[in-house]
């Protein structure tokens, strides 16, 4: 009797800890498009369905994987639904814009990896008050332009990497946003003058190739 006791008690912690981890694994499936079809997502390749994952389901998710397809957009509403995400892997695709609020009040979310992709411009309100938020890796991509108002009210971030992009200016406002950075990278940049208020901002970083900030 006590070993199946101490049995269901195992059985009931994994499935804890199964729902707690859950993860939607969606890279290298090609995937097109995304696609909002009432209370579900429909994921495409071309004009087949690769997948649909209802909002609900979307919400539990600890964890999405889309990187290495050939996806040009994202809507909010994906991301929105997703407010429970704790790590999101968007690398790898051809995006060519993130929409203004795509990341705003995600409470557990700790890491966003948007790398290697065609975005030019960061808007404002892109990821405002998501107060776990750790690290933010925009690099390898063809961004000229950050809003001052790009990040916002982002306590706990320490990490931001927009290297190897070609940025000409970074807005002074940006180094206000977290204090708690520890490392700033816009090494490979176009960026000639230091920003104000970046010496008392960061522990480390590189704002041009070789010199450290």
């Amino acid at each position: 009797m006590r070993r199946l006791y101490w049995r269901v008690c195992y059985l009931l912690a994994l499935a804890v800890a199964v729902k707690r981890s859950k993860c939607l694994r969606l890279s290298q499936e090609q995937l097109t498009n995304i696609t909002a079809s009432g209370n579900s997502f429909v994921f495409y390749s071309d004009d087949a369905i690769v997948t649909t994952v209802s909002a609900s389901a979307l919400a539990q998710e600890s964890s999405l994987y889309l990187q290495n397809n050939s996806l040009t957009s994202i809507p909010v509403s994906f991301f929105q639904a997703a407010n429970n995400a704790t790590y999101i892997d968007i690398s790898n695709n051809p995006l060519t814009k993130l929409e203004t609020q795509s990341f705003v009040n995600m409470k557990n979310l700790q890491t966003i990896l948007c790398t290697n992709t065609d975005i030019t411009v960061l808007p404002n309100g892109l990821v405002s008050s998501c107060p776990l938020l750790q690290t933010l890796s925009f690099n390898h991509s063809a961004i000229r332009t950050v809003g001052s108002q790009t990040f916002v009210n982002l306590t706990a971030l320490h990490t931001l990497d927009l290297s190897y992009n070609d940025l000409q200016s970074v807005p002074s406002a940006l180094f206000a946003v977290s204090s708690s950075w520890k490392t700033l990278d816009f090494s490979h940049n176009g960026i000639l003058d230091v920003p104000s208020g970046v010496q008392n901002a960061v522990a480390e970083g590189y704002m041009y190739d070789q010199y450290p900030i």
